[in-house]
């Protein structure tokens, strides 16, 4: 039997994206659409890295938009805990 870790949007708190170019991450909270701990009165990913400047790709800027707007409208409505991902468990887990 394959262990399995299992999931709710519900229980997501943060999307962490990495700079292609220095490597930061930058975590934005599911639940506000924002960079965690940056007040912003964006409601979508910043256009460049906040430490190399790096330009993000405009796919992925759209992706992470996409993304966020789907988490929070489906938080927003408490219907989150109704999208549930499944992913295998790391091979030394004890998931079940």
């Amino acid at each position: 039997m394959q262990n399995e870790v299992v999931f709710s949007i519900g229980d997501l708190e943060h999307l962490v994206l990495t700079c292609a170019n220095c490597k930061t991450q930058i975590a934005f909270d599911v639940k506000e659409g924002l960079p965690a701990g940056v007040p912003s009165h964006r409601n979508s990913m910043p256009e460049q890295c906040p430490v190399c400047i790096g330009t993000f790709d405009s796919s992925v800027q759209r992706g992470v938009n996409t993304i966020l707007k789907t988490f929070k409208d489906l938080l927003e409505n408490k219907t989150a805990n109704q999208v549930v991902f499944r992913m295998k468990a790391p091979e030394n887990s004890k998931a079940a």
